[in-house]
């Protein structure tokens, strides 16, 4: 399980199970069709882009590309320093 920090407290994270797929060769890759519920429940469609993270043996995929991806840890992280680290003058 994950824990999930929120403002209030935390919460444990249950990984909900989609489906499993098949691989299919193509070229030099191995491709995984995305489950058109998570598709749907982002908009997600041809040609958008995604970024993988490896997480231990996981695959983590995210609906946004690197750069973005980036930028929100980056926000986040200066929300969470502002809430609960005092200001120094």
């Amino acid at each position: 399980m994950l824990k999930i920090m929120s403002e209030s407290k935390s919460q444990k994270y249950t990984p909900k199970f989609l489906r499993s797929g098949k691989l299919v060769k193509k070229g030099s890759s191995l491709l995984v069709a995305v489950p058109a519920e998570y598709t749907h429940k982002y908009n997600l469609n041809k040609g958008d882009e995604v970024t993988f993270f490896e997480y231990g043996k996981a695959l983590l995929m995210v609906p946004l590309t690197e750069e973005e991806f980036t930028k929100l840890r980056e926000e986040l992280t200066k929300l969470i320093l502002r809430k609960y680290l005092p200001a120094t003058s």
